[in-house]
This record gives C-alpha cells, sequence and structure tokens, in this order.
C-alpha cells in the first residue's frame, strides 16, 4: 500500500520570520551566536535576581547534584552534633563513649536518625537542654 503525497498549495509563501525580525542587523546583530549561545545582557537587573538556584541545579551534572545533597545533608548533620556536644551529652541517654572523639560519633550517630526521621536507637534524649543557661540563683 502506498502512501498518498499531500498537495501543497502553490500560492502559500514561506514565512522565515522568527520573531526577532528578518533583519537582525536592524537590532545590532545577532541574538544567538552561531554556536549556540546567547548574544543577549540583561543591564539594570543585580546578580541575586538574575541568579537562580533552582535552575542550576536543574541544569548542572548528575554527579555533581548528588555530591551537592551529600554535602548539604553532612554540613546539616555536622551543625546538629555540634550543638549536641555543646549541650552536652548529659542530655542524650544510650551514649557510652567517654572519648570526646566518641562522643562527636554519638551525637552525630544521633543527629543523622533524627534528621531522616527513622527514630531513635540507642541514643535519644533524656534531658530539655538547659544546660546552655547559666545555672538560677536560689
Amino acid at each position: 500500500m502506498a502512501l498518498s503525497k499531500k498537495q501543497i498549495d502553490p500560492l502559500l509563501k514561506t514565512n522565515n520570520d522568527t520573531g526577532f525580525g528578518i533583519n537582525a542587523a536592524n537590532y545590532g546583530g545577532r541574538f544567538i551566536n552561531r554556536d549556540g549561545t546567547f548574544n543577549l545582557r540583561k543591564e539594570g537587573v543585580s546578580f541575586l535576581d538574575r541568579y537562580s538556584i533552582y535552575h542550576n541545579m536543574l541544569t548542572m551534572p548528575r554527579w555533581k547534584f548528588v555530591a551537592l545533597i551529600l554535602c548539604f545533608y553532612f554540613a546539616v548533620n555536622l551543625v546538629f552534633a555540634m550543638i549536641y556536644l555543646a549541650v552536652g551529652t548529659d542530655e542524650l541517654t544510650g551514649v557510652i563513649a567517654t572519648g570526646p572523639w566518641g562522643k562527636f560519633k554519638e551525637a552525630f550517630f544521633f543527629s543523622c536518625e533524627t534528621y531522616t526521621t527513622v527514630g531513635y536507637g540507642r541514643v535519644n534524649p533524656v534531658g530539655t537542654g538547659r544546660t546552655l543557661s547559666p545555672p538560677s540563683k536560689p
């Protein structure tokens, strides 16, 4: 079975208007360079108004995106582990480490399990964190 050919109307004219005009010389040059980059510049807009974190995360390579997410996860847990150490590991039950590095690892583990909402394992809070405030006078 052969495909039927559609007849093209010979009276139609081609439309070469791309929306930028037919003659790019009237506008000061090409809008898109031959290599595909844009030949436009925004003026009067601050850097923060032009910068989009969402767009940058969409256009970055996958390995950079995954690395960024992992670094963010590690940084957040590191900050909260430092807060737990500042409050004191006495406010956490189940901490069996005695040295400073072991206490840090336990606080980091507690931060990870809390941040991921996995739930409390061996380490869980028992205090209210009042050790940061000075003791009250009797």
